[in-house]
């Protein structure tokens, strides 16, 4: 798919996990969550998938707190689709499904249960088809308005399905439908491995503006990962060129792009390397790897 291609994007504002003690960025507060809503469709979002929390950043299933959520977002960008989370590890399945009475435009409909970090996600089948049917009727959409057809043909002309290992919620019905039409899924290190150049830069950079000497160790630390991802695509992918040769123009740019984002690691951690030298007058250049033979 060309970038000149129309395409629906879909931006999660939030999320179950994070804390403002992880991030005190994140929007928790209906007024904040309105504002990621309008800044994420400034910049080119159709959908944004929320998870609603309650006044001291907890997940929950509080009416209330839904219809303020929904009530500010509208305010802020009316144009934007908004897709209500309906998953959670605490509250009860009933609690859960009982959130698309609200009816969002659009809402999350897990098909199966899964390990969600350290716990476990149920989603039993004879609830999750009644929420189905529920969201059928009252006219809640899963996927929007988007022919099944339609998103087959991108996943046949993309050729390769990739999705983040980091991710705590992988959209298995996406995987499956994209493995039906043909489409390779890529190994989760391939995938991961951007998430991980992107915040080794990050993390370089700020510990360049801060003389931060602790977090450039964390960056020199985290090269040694990326490298090992980095060894583990080439051979997956190696390996799917012999398994399919007519998958190899692909492949052979997979193994490129998983050496580029390896180059973007390394520069990182050069970063660090100096970061560390100027603050302790420690030459590390060779450290990490001396220490691994």
């Amino acid at each position: 798919m060309a970038f000149t291609d129309p395409c629906v994007i879909t931006c999660a504002i939030n999320g179950p996990i994070a804390r403002k003690k992880d991030h005190p960025g994140l929007p928790t507060e209906p007024e904040e969550v309105a504002a990621a809503a309008l800044a994420a469709y400034n910049e080119g979002a159709a959908v944004v998938h929320t998870h609603v929390r309650d006044s001291n950043g907890e997940p929950t299933v509080d009416k209330g707190r839904v219809k303020a959520y929904f009530e500010a977002i509208h305010a802020a960008a009316p144009n934007v689709l908004l897709q209500l989370s309906t998953g959670g590890i605490e509250p009860t399945y009933a609690d859960r499904a009982a959130q698309v009475e609200m009816l969002p435009r659009m809402a999350s409909l897990n098909p199966a249960t899964m390990t969600f970090g350290m716990a476990e996600f149920r989603n039993p089948p004879k609830e999750m088809r009644m929420m189905a049917a529920r969201m059928k009727e009252l006219g809640v959409d899963e996927l929007g308005r988007i022919n099944h057809d339609e998103i087959a043909k991108l996943y046949r002309k993309a050729n390769v399905f990739a999705y983040p290992s980091e991710m705590a919620e992988i959209d298995c019905i996406s995987l499956t439908k994209a493995m039906a039409a043909g489409a390779i899924p890529v190994t989760t290190d391939f995938a991961a491995m951007g998430e991980f150049a992107g915040r080794m830069i990050r993390s370089a950079v700020q510990a360049l503006l801060d003389g931060d000497a602790r977090l450039a160790d964390s960056v020199r630390e985290m090269d040694d990962e990326i490298d090992r991802m980095n060894r583990r695509a080439h051979d997956d992918l190696l390996k799917l060129i012999e398994e399919k040769p007519n998958l190899t123009p692909q492949a052979m740019n997979g193994i490129l792009v998983s050496k580029n984002l390896e180059r973007i690691a390394d520069h990182a951690s050069n970063i660090a390397t100096d970061v560390i030298f100027w603050i302790r007058g420690a030459d590390v250049r060779h450290q990490l790897s001396m220490s691994m033979d």
